[in-house]
């Protein structure tokens, strides 16, 4: 479910321009800050799954650089597109990772943050 928050409140939204401007999207605005608390949240909890699986061990790494990506997403109140764009990389290398570990990753999008 991060992934799937992460895609349609934060990444969609950024490379379409919605988050420019604070004043111009302000329901956007707040979906994406509340679905980077979200996703923060839900990364700790996979970092915490993956810690805990030999199958899944090898995804700590990139799960920790993960989390550490997603703490830059907000900085001054607005959403910092390069993040988007680097977490967005790294959350594909996670997928990737897990689907040739036999664990393949479906997004899902939450209906309420």
């Amino acid at each position: 479910m991060a992934f799937g928050a992460f895609h349609h409140f934060i990444y969609k939204p950024v490379k379409a321009g919605d988050l420019k401007h604070p004043f111009s999207h302000k329901v956007a605005l707040v979906e994406a800050g509340l679905a980077v608390l979200f996703v923060k949240h839900e990364v700790g909890l996979a970092l915490h799954d993956a810690q805990s699986s030999p199958l899944l061990r090898k995804l700590v790494s990139p799960i920790t650089a993960l989390e550490a990506k997603i703490g830059e997403l907000k900085s001054g109140g607005q959403i910092n597109p390069t993040a988007v764009t680097q977490a967005n990389g790294s959350i594909g290398s996670i997928k990737q990772g897990a689907s040739s570990a036999g664990q393949p990753v479906t997004e899902q999008v939450p209906s309420h943050l």
